[in-house]
């Protein structure tokens, strides 16, 4: 970063609401190149206590309104290089808020023009349109232009001095700065966001059928809305457009050029306002604000994205336990491992399921073999498309048993990225595919961030929409999401893989390259001390990264917590005012219940790092992803087909939208718990219920089927309404009406059926992929 300029503080702070001196702390600290973590965890005394999230918002809006700055500062000499500056036009520069202002003044000083316009000018027509604009006495433009043929050698006739006076002053009223900021703010008011089936598709039925006759404010459309549609268009069954009152639009663009009563030369103002509206100043203004509806969109739906990831990521791991990996089979066998506490592929086989008596014979000694040779916690099944029948095997199969380890299934989103991946071959160069898969399925149940950190995070399919939107956006804040889950969890130096120690702080690949080297030639990390031995780590690097890499069963016990080295001092004084050595004080967590933390506060460590040091000390081995759950699918529901309204069944949260969460109820087919069935009170935002990964419970509404395709609808209000005989009951018999489904809580403005409907997406209409 560049050195911080104390202007662009005030306004960081001001838009965030934060206090100014945080702001300006946060923003030498990254400009000094402290990562976002470090500054999170180790850094609360000049930052009070800001998160990483916030940390990263900092980050963004200074970096957008340097940006801004650099743009106007280049816009000012491109105006002196033209000899068009004017201190006046500094000012409107340097007053602009976004970059949409700045090129509207610059606009007219481009050399880049309207073709008609150009070649009009070309024709030396420039003068006569200028005359054309005379209000005292009002310019007669049938006298202008037959004098502009008659004097041009470019110009032939009357009517074509006609069209080349009108292309320049058009040119000219589309790009009035003030005009163009009238129109625009007209438009995220007014406009709407229209889509219209395409010529040919109109009796097709496709996942689109929606939109096929669609309008919503551009101001109001929900991200999810608006990229179905432009994916809609990009898939040929939709048109786009954004539909304004033409004749409001006149009447702004007159209201500001129209200074004379002359009715003739007001019909020709008029004509040439016409043209400039529909032919430049409109389309212009509709692709802009088309694109920034786009952005918001992208923004919005990256942020679903980006915590639907944490959540993932944040998945509680089982732990150091053995487990055997399933990826489910196929004609050619069921490929099975057995990975140790370490995460260590110890043994694998193969099993045919769902064969033969003899096969299955021969499945179930393979099996019993394995389960008492190693004993496994869990059998993880990959849930694939044919995992419950896998899971239904195996189960088959271990009932013949007298110890039996748990069945678990597994999300492998981004499994088959990995595994055909030029890292998977390097870790496991002998083993096939479908053995890797096994790995990984295996490991996702030890530590699933351990393994999600392999796969790139935009193939794991806990977003929105993530193929439509901005992809670079897109990376860099599922990146920033993937780096703060790793440093909050923290890497094992002698273990960790090098696609983890990759989102470490601090961490370069090239430094990651020397640390993995230095691991494989030497021994392993007794202590953090020992990074100072890998090439390239020096004091500043060692700074960054030492408190994200613990060393368990090392030569320091402290090494194992995220206490920073450079506090250790703090831990040594409070032994010894405790009469206790480091080791006696690591062993008795209760003991630090009686530290005052405001004894140990000075110059360099305040109380926020005092107070932390206490939290790791009472629990050092305590991970910030909580504890493991398992899911308990039904083993009676195992195919969509087998589904009933009524039904009660546990399952995970898939996914989550703006519009309610999908739950995988182990039928291969996720549900739908539309947001109005989230909870019976209302809820604005499906994530403050619910997250990814979360157990849940669900009450089956419905099955829809569509050819292979399945709508399946589900509710987290357990409870089914009762049926009801007064005036609005559905169905026809008395008695067979369908319940009313409950309604939600309504906020304290109320809004219609269709205002829901409009806004949330109905839950009776297919899932957009």
């Amino acid at each position: 970063m560049a050195p911080v300029h104390e202007d662009l503080v005030d306004v960081v702070a001001t838009r965030l609401k934060q206090d100014r001196a945080n702001i300006e702390n946060v923003l030498k600290l990254l400009d000094g190149m402290a990562s976002v973590p470090f500054i999170a965890r180790y850094r609360k005394e000049l930052t009070g206590g800001l998160t990483a999230s916030a940390i990263y918002d900092i980050q963004e809006i200074y970096d957008e309104l340097v940006q801004l700055r650099t743009r106007k500062k280049k816009v000012v000499r491109a105006l002196k290089r033209l000899d068009k500056n004017s201190p006046e036009l500094e000012e409107k520069i340097e007053a602009c808020e976004d970059n949409l202002m700045i090129e509207d003044i610059y606009r007219p000083f481009r050399t880049k023009r309207d073709p008609s316009s150009l070649a009009a000018r070309g024709k030396e027509l420039g003068p006569f349109a200028e005359e054309a604009l005379s209000f005292d006495p009002p310019a007669d433009i049938d006298a202008i232009s037959a004098r502009a043929a008659a004097e041009l050698e470019k110009v032939e006739t009357p009517e074509e001095a006609f069209e080349g006076i009108r292309d320049i002053l058009a040119e000219l009223f589309a790009e009035d700065s003030e005009l163009r900021a009238q129109v625009r703010t007209y438009t995220r008011a007014e406009g709407k966001i229209r889509s219209t089936v395409r010529p040919g598709k109109e009796n097709e039925t496709s996942r689109f059928q929606k939109y096929y006759n669609f309008s919503e404010p551009i101001s109001a459309i929900p991200a999810h809305r608006l990229l179905a549609i432009r994916r809609g268009e990009k898939e040929a069954y939709l048109t786009m457009s954004l539909d304004l009152d033409f004749d409001k639009v006149m009447e702004i663009m007159e209201k500001r050029i129209l200074l004379t009563n002359d009715e003739k030369h007001n019909a020709f103002l008029k004509s040439v306002i016409r043209h400039a509206a529909e032919k430049l100043l409109l389309p212009e203004i509709s692709g802009e604000e088309r694109a920034a509806a786009k952005r918001r969109a992208d923004l919005e739906s990256i942020k679903v994205f980006s915590e639907n990831l944490r959540d993932m990521l944040y998945t509680p791991p089982a732990g150091a336990v053995t487990v055997i990996g399933v990826d489910p089979g196929s004609r050619t066998g069921t490929r099975i491992v057995v990975i140790d506490a370490e995460g260590n592929n110890v043994d694998t086989a193969m099993l045919f399921l769902n064969e033969s008596e003899e096969k299955s014979e021969e499945a179930v000694a393979i099996l019993k073999d394995l389960v008492e040779r190693h004993n496994p916690r869990f059998i993880a099944v990959g849930n694939g498309s044919t995992s419950r029948d896998s899971e239904k095997a195996l189960r088959a199969l271990l009932a013949k048993l007298e110890n039996r380890p748990g069945i678990v299934m597994v999300n492998e989103t981004g499994i088959s990225v990995y595994v055909s991946s030029a890292a998977a071959k390097e870790e496991f160069p002998n083993l096939d595919i479908a053995s890797r898969s096994a790995v990984s399925i295996a490991r996702r149940v030890q530590d699933p961030l351990a393994e999600f950190v392999k796969v790139d995070p935009r193939h794991i399919g806990v977003g929105q929409y993530q193929h439509d939107v901005n992809q670079t956006i897109l990376r860099k804040k599922l990146s920033d999401v993937v780096s703060s889950c790793v440093n909050m969890v923290c890497a094992d130096l002698n273990k960790a893989s090098p696609q983890f120690l990759s989102y470490v702080s601090g961490l370069t690949k090239d430094l990651v390259e020397a640390i993995m080297e230095h691991r494989r030639t030497s021994t392993p990390f007794g202590s953090r001390a020992r990074l100072m031995e890998v090439k390239g780590i020096g004091p500043k690097t060692f700074e960054q990264c030492a408190g994200f890499l613990k060393v368990r069963d090392g030569d320091i016990p402290l090494d194992k917590t995220t206490v920073h080295p450079e506090s250790y001092h703090i831990v040594e004084k409070m032994a010894v005012d405790l009469g206790k050595s480091l080791d006696e004080l690591m062993a008795d967590p209760s003991c630090v219940e009686t530290v005052d933390p405001e004894k140990y506060v000075d110059e360099k460590a305040g109380l926020p790092t005092i107070k932390h040091i206490i939290d790791e000390l009472r629990n050092p081995d305590a991970d910030p992803r909580g504890i493991y759950q398992e899911v308990h699918f039904s083993d009676d529901v195992t195919d969509v087909t087998h589904l009933k309204p009524g039904m009660i069944l546990e399952g995970r949260v898939s996914n989550v939208t703006h519009f309610g969460a999908f739950i995988d109820v182990g039928v291969h087919h996720d549900g739908l718990v539309h947001i109005s069935e989230i909870s019976n009170q209302f809820v604005s935002d499906p994530s403050e219920v619910v997250r990814v990964g979360q157990v849940v419970k669900v009450r089956v509404l419905g099955v829809e089927m569509e050819g292979e395709r399945a709508r399946v609808s589900l509710s987290m209000n357990l409870e089914a309404p009762k049926a009801s005989r007064r005036r609005g009951q559905r169905g026809g018999k008395k008695g067979e009406g369908k319940p009313r489904r409950s309604r939600p809580k309504q906020p304290e403005k109320l809004r219609t059926l269709d205002d829901l409907l409009n806004r949330f997406g109905d839950p009776r209409n297919p899932r957009l992929e």
